[in-house]
Order: C-alpha cells, then structure tokens, then sequence
C-alpha cells in the first residue's frame, strides 16, 4: 500500500504539483500512469519504511519469512544461495531456507492460472511474481516514465510520486539479523539509496529552474529520509541529471 509523506517539520506535506503551481499555462492533469502504477495490488510488500511489512496475505508472515520475502520483493529474482548466504549464512543446512521458502510460497498462493506467485526455475533461481507489488518497484516504475526532454510540469508529478512512498529509513526498525541487507541497500552507494538520491537529483534541479523551493526543500528532506543527501546546486548545473534508475521489479504490472 502507499504511504502517506508525514506532515512534520522535517518532511512536510507533498508539494503542490498542479499546472498553476509548476508555472505551467496548459491544462496539465496528472498524469494517468500514475493512478496506474499506485493502485494496489491484492499482496503488497512495503520496503521503503523503517517497518517493513506486507498485506494482503491470508495468514501473517513469521519475521524471518517477512524479510525473505521483502528480499525478494527488492530484487525480483534471486539465487537461492544468494537468500541463504544473506539469511543463513553459517548453516551447513538447506533446511531451514528450504522451508522458509516452502511457507512464503504456500502464504503466498497462485495467481488466477494456478501459477505461484514464488516461482523456482532450474539452477535454483527464485522469482517473484509481478502480481506482487511493492512501493520500490512502484518508484522503479514512475521514474521509468521520464523521457529526458519532457517539459519539468510532465516530469515533476512523477517524480514527488516516486520520492513520496519514501517513508523513512528502510528497515531501521528492523532486527539486525533479518534486516542489514536491507539498510545495506539504503545507505551509501546501496540500490535503494543510489535511486532517491538520483530521483532528488532530478526534482531539485527542474524545481530550482522553477524557482521552487519548497519542491527544493521537500525532495531534500525526502532524500535524507535514506542518508545524507546534498542537493545539487544550480550554478554548478545546467540542466536535469540524467536518471537512471534500473532495478528488480521495475516490470511489475
């Protein structure tokens, strides 16, 4: 599910982004891919929060299946090895992984083909269906709709959308155990945190070209929510970065 940015000092409510407010004379309406890409889907894992958690399962995930799980939700298709060197890195057993996969598949389900949703292909490859969302391939998404020479009032709806599913550190309030791969991926040159920073890059640039500095300060503390970010100065830069943000998940449907 979305969440909602938190209206505190250091957040601050979603900027405007309505034609008048982006200086803007046409009659732009947000753009439609974006009630697209944000409608949920019926299993929803949430990464980019200090909780991670997920819905719309029929039972509740035991703590260890949950963070298998947002793994997998992260980067779509996994080695099986790959899950049990980051979760049961000094088991001499498959065991354990074994079964935590076998629960996660059963909790899971099949979608509306009789097809699980947590597929193992040969060589022990793990893949995630698309029918399961998340908010991190919903921020791969929006910001895969940003051709580089649309106007900043095409650009800009897009990228609040994508940098308002940040909620806070991902997985800060996580056990260690189950969640450092996590912060791993939120911290310094991590996944997570490589995209928000490249996401604020972007929104900073077109809104100091804007004259906004609210959208400058918004997408400012947003990006801190992941890590220390400083905001590119416009004397420095001519125009928008350019935004590449390639991850696991950015094909969900």
């Amino acid at each position: 599910a979305r969440h909602a940015v938190h209206d505190t000092p250091a957040q601050g409510a979603t900027p405007s982004t309505d034609p008048a407010a982006l200086g803007s004379a046409r009659n732009t309406a947000t753009p439609p891919c974006i009630d697209d890409i944000l409608r949920p889907h019926r299993i929803e894992v949430t990464l980019l929060d200090p909780s991670p958690s997920v819905t719309g399962c029929d039972e509740p995930l035991r703590p260890k299946h949950l963070a298998v799980l947002a793994y997998l939700a992260l980067y779509r298709s996994a080695d099986i090895e790959a899950v049990r060197r980051t979760f049961w890195p000094d088991s001499p057993s498959a065991s354990s992984s074994n079964n935590t996969i076998s629960a996660i598949r059963t909790k899971l389900g099949d979608n509306s083909k009789g097809e699980p949703l947590l597929a193992s292909q040969r060589q022990g490859q793990l893949t995630l269906s698309a029918e399961v969302g998340s908010d991190w391939t919903r921020l791969c998404r929006l910001t895969s709709e940003l051709p580089a020479d649309s106007p900043p009032e095409e650009q800009i709806p897009l990228l609040v959308a994508a940098l308002n599913l940040v909620a806070g550190p991902p997985g800060a309030a996580g056990s260690l155990d189950n969640w450092d791969w996590l912060r791993a991926e939120a911290t310094g040159s991590g996944l997570i945190a490589t995209a928000v920073r490249r996401v604020a890059d972007r929104l900073v640039v077109l809104a100091q070209h804007l004259q906004r500095p609210d959208l400058v300060d918004w997408a400012t503390a947003q990006a801190n929510l992941v890590g220390d970010y400083d905001p590119p100065d416009e004397t420095t830069i001519g125009h928008a970065p350019p935004l590449r943000v390639v991850a696991g998940g950015a094909n969900d449907s």
